[in-house]
């Protein structure tokens, strides 16, 4: 499971196209604050989701090329 910190770019799994920069991270990491910039409907809004629903945007999977 990623650790976030604060000011780290991440993007929603399920909404890949949805990215944020973490405002605030829980004690035990477990719930993370974002703020998005590029979320459909949901731009400078905060929202806390669970640490399994985000991932770094420098992890996220990499569409397939052929």
């Amino acid at each position: 499971m990623d650790q976030f910190e604060r000011g780290e770019v991440v993007e929603l799994l399920k909404s890949p196209t949805a990215k944020g920069i973490v405002v605030s991270v829980d004690e035990d990491g477990d719930v993370i604050e974002v703020q998005w910039v590029v979320a459909s409907g949901m731009q400078g809004k905060t929202t806390a989701h669970h640490s399994s629903e985000l991932c770094k945007v420098r992890d996220a999977p990499q569409p397939r090329t052929t």
